[in-house]
């Protein structure tokens, strides 16, 4: 595996220099030769398969393991012991989970054991399938015999004549097409019905060519960044050399970058698309971490051939990032602005993470320099908070102010002697008697220093309070002074 930080670690790149030129041989993706028994023994029950994380199952259970006519010596490879037994027409053996989803160009080869002298490779089927359910025949293009080889040829040159025993058969990508998938099926199904019958494979290898593979690692697709962030583009190459000039020309082909991002880029001249060779991908990985702006971006990765072929299989990935200006969001005030008769405590937030309060106590307008908000405030006589939020990359918030008056009564209210005014009963519920000489209006003020009851005023009054609210209310006569006085409505 290749793993090479464009735009961000120079010293990766260096080692793709030793990547270069190596050739590159298949590789096995499957391989079986059923280990060893000490008796004839059910597929179910054999607990020594190379192969652990495949399902094997076969059409009955005279398809076994056995020990005799032993592959030992009869073919390059083999592994001798344990030979899989198919002796009755249609009996199959199959094999579920091999993982070929990396791999292309694949062959397929195994042990193969007849019987009988006049059976033919057409009395055997090798088949694959995807879903266990639609089958595709796979073709056998050659076979060998002996160990040394003593024959050798295509399908239609198969011996009929002193031709019992083992055969390796090979049935290769030039002929057939596997197919990539990460869940591949396998049959070998016996056909002959007249005559010894017997049929047993051994030593089933399934090779292919590793696909070449690109992914962009970091940042994730569905990235949301801001224009501070530091981006650094990681790309996974596996199983392909970039291409050098360096005399001898090596390497497999380019690294292909499609995106809005490259012209951000401080390279002179780049181009959207861009074709990385060795050389080119060692200068952008000098290039550290980028900037972007806002925007949306998309980028996508692609290996290509020599001249800009494109691989088959296609080698691509894509992803979509945003780069996005945070709004910071407005401060709130723990307390509504408005008139109070006692001291307050006011603090301020924002759901902003991160976000910085400043603020001022004097009604100027906030900002940078002003006070930064740690505590809550005390609020102990009238005064006005302004505050804004502020954050790195994002964008300022409103203003947000508030003004708080601090009284100890109503600001409507004078204070003035009540000797002269009686109010009964006092807490009242329903109805209230004032008694007082000398004036000629009343009024009853709330604590806010609203006026809820107003009326004329002659020595004595009788006022019903039903109506109003618990709480404390004041009297106030007016005439030639003006006097007020506490009750409160229970």
């Amino acid at each position: 595996m290749k793993k090479l930080k464009l735009f961000t670690i120079p010293f990766l790149m260096m080692f793709l220099v030793f990547a270069f030129g190596i050739a590159k041989a298949q590789e096995t993706i499957y391989s079986e030769s059923f280990g060893i028994i000490e008796a004839n023994t059910n597929i179910e029950d054999h607990t020594d398969f190379d192969e652990t994380n495949v399902t094997y199952s076969v059409s009955a259970a005279t398809v076994n393991l056995r020990m005799t006519n032993s592959s030992a010596n009869q073919y390059a490879l083999a592994s001798g012991e344990a030979n899989v037994f198919l002796n009755t027409q249609d009996a199959w053996l199959q094999v579920e989970g091999i993982n070929t989803s990396r791999y292309n160009n694949l062959t397929l080869s195994f042990g193969y054991r007849k019987g009988l002298n006049a059976a033919t490779l057409a009395d055997f089927r090798i088949e694959y399938s995807t879903d266990g359910t639609t089958w595709t025949e796979i073709v056998p293009t050659y076979w060998t015999r002996g160990l040394p080889i003593t024959q050798e040829g295509t399908p239609d040159q198969f011996p009929t004549t002193s031709s019992t025993g083992w055969y390796y058969i090979t049935c290769a990508a030039s002929a057939n097409t596997i197919p990539t998938t990460d869940n591949l099926y396998l049959k070998f199904t016996n056909l002959r019905l007249m005559g010894n019958n017997e049929v047993r494979i051994d030593d089933i290898l399934l090779v292919g060519d590793r696909i070449p593979y690109v992914a962009i690692i970091s940042p994730e697709d569905g990235a949301v960044l801001s224009p501070c962030d530091t981006v650094t583009f990681d790309i996974d190459i596996q199983d392909f050399t970039l291409y050098s000039s360096f005399p001898p020309p090596s390497g497999d082909g380019f690294l292909k970058i499609e995106s809005e991002l490259l012209e951000h880029l401080p390279i002179p001249n780049i181009t959207n698309p861009y074709y990385c060779d060795r050389l080119t991908a060692m200068a952008l990985a000098n290039y550290g971490g980028m900037t972007l702006p806002e925007g949306e971006y998309d980028i996508t990765v692609s290996l290509v051939g020599l001249d800009s072929l494109p691989l088959t299989p296609p080698a691509t990935h894509s992803i979509h990032i945003s780069v996005i200006r945070e709004v910071v969001a407005d401060p709130e005030f723990s307390l509504p602005e408005g008139t109070y008769n006692t001291p307050q405590v006011v603090e301020i937030t924002t759901t902003t993470e991160g976000a910085i309060i400043y603020y001022t106590v004097d009604g100027t307008e906030p900002d940078e320099t002003s006070l930064v908000y740690t505590e809550p405030i005390n609020v102990d006589s009238t005064m006005t908070i302004s505050a804004v939020a502020m954050k790195e990359c994002a964008t300022t918030s409103e203003v947000i102010t508030a003004t708080y008056e601090i009284e100890e009564e109503p600001s409507a209210i004078a204070h003035t002697a009540t000797s002269s005014i009686r109010i009964s009963p006092n807490p009242a519920t329903d109805l209230i008697t004032i008694t007082a000489k000398g004036y000629n209006q009343v009024e009853i003020v709330n604590f806010l220093g609203q006026v809820v009851y107003q009326n004329d005023f002659t020595d004595v009054r009788q006022i019903n309070i039903a109506d109003l609210n618990a709480g404390i209310y004041f009297v106030r006569l007016k005439g030639d002074t003006t006097i007020t006085k506490k009750f409160i409505k229970k």
